[in-house]
């Protein structure tokens, strides 16, 4: 029989639950370091509370930005079961549960018992170019917006007819930041170009008409064979799913504010070129317009579409193709 255990992982500590298969017995807390010396220790005493090998452990704990990759990777080489997460599935089901406290030692039972009754899937690293990729197109994706708040400034500035040395200075930061932009986008073809893989889905992305360049740069490093099941999986990954919204005769579709929103952005302007220039996507648009849906609502039609499109030119290694 499994045995169950929830962590719940801050930068410095773990705080680890223990839920026995004889649900008799008590759960058995302990804090550990989020350090390779805490989490031998913590191997340690797993194997002393289970009594069983480590393959009988499942081990479910939240994504919390960087912080459970150590001991995530740490457990997994170890053999056991390991389950990361979304924090707002655990929250409501912790709502649900009727915890109304919220502790550290509180979140660590909650997990524990999340993934007894929830059996969360196993978690499973990217491999290492992908991580490196998606490094790479987090700071780009930074770094352009940080020169689009620079050229605001500067358009300010010198509207404002502000100080020359300040505008000089502006003018500095926005050169500086566009020479790293140069940097990574560089950075990210090497990347992309060294490994075939990579290489074969960007140029499968890049036959569907509205993919560009740039889309293709960030949606290769979030599909790829094994991390979706279907189409729709990977819709809502991206926040491209429309919430219908109800209440007595009240009915409103909007779309959902959850995903990954810099995914959701290039998106936008992908499906926008899309809806122009490709006949599959066009005639996807204009037949929502017929029925009398408005603009908004038919692009958001258009951005799911089309992620499901790539989703499948990827699963299939086929080009897109316009009589699909």
């Amino acid at each position: 029989m499994r045995e169950y255990v929830g962590i719940d992982v801050s930068k410095e500590t773990l705080d680890v639950c223990y839920l026995s298969s004889n649900q008799s017995l008590k759960p058995k807390h302990q804090v550990f370091d989020n350090t390779d010396k805490g989490h031998k220790a913590l191997l340690r005493w797993l194997h002393q509370m289970t009594q069983k090998t480590f393959a009988n452990i499942h081990v479910t704990l939240e994504a919390t930005s960087v912080y459970h990759l150590a001991i995530a990777k740490c457990l997994q080489t170890k053999q056991v079961l390991v389950s990361v997460v979304n924090p707002l599935h655990s929250y409501h089901y912790a709502k649900g549960a009727g915890m109304n406290g919220k502790t550290d030692k509180l979140d660590g039972e909650m997990l524990a018992h999340y993934a007894r009754e929830r059996k969360p899937v196993a978690w499973h690293p990217a491999p290492k170019q992908l991580i490196e990729l998606k490094a790479l197109n987090l700071r780009l994706y930074a770094v352009e917006k940080d020169i689009r708040r620079e050229q605001n400034r500067l358009e300010s500035a010198e509207l404002a007819a502000h100080s020359k040395a300040v505008i000089r200075l502006i003018k500095v930061s926005i050169r500086q930041l566009e020479k790293q932009a140069q940097t990574l986008v560089d950075l990210i073809e090497d990347v992309i170009e060294s490994h075939n893989e990579l290489k074969r889905n960007r140029e499968l992305l890049q036959t569907i008409i509205g993919v560009g360049e740039v889309t293709s740069r960030y949606l290769v490093a979030e599909i790829y064979e094994g991390r979706f099941v279907s189409a729709s999986q990977c819709a809502a990954y991206m926040g491209v799913i429309p919430i219908p919204e109800q209440s007595g005769k009240y009915l409103k579709t909007r779309l959902s504010k959850r995903g990954n929103r810099k995914m959701k952005a290039k998106l936008y302007m992908a499906a926008i070129s899309a809806k122009q220039y490709n006949p599959v996507l066009k005639k996807h648009y204009d037949n929502l317009i017929a029925r009398g849906k408005c603009k908004m609502s038919a692009l958001c039609a258009v951005m799911r579409r089309l992620v499901q499109i790539c989703f499948g030119v990827i699963k299939h290694q086929k080009e897109f193709c316009l009589l699909a």
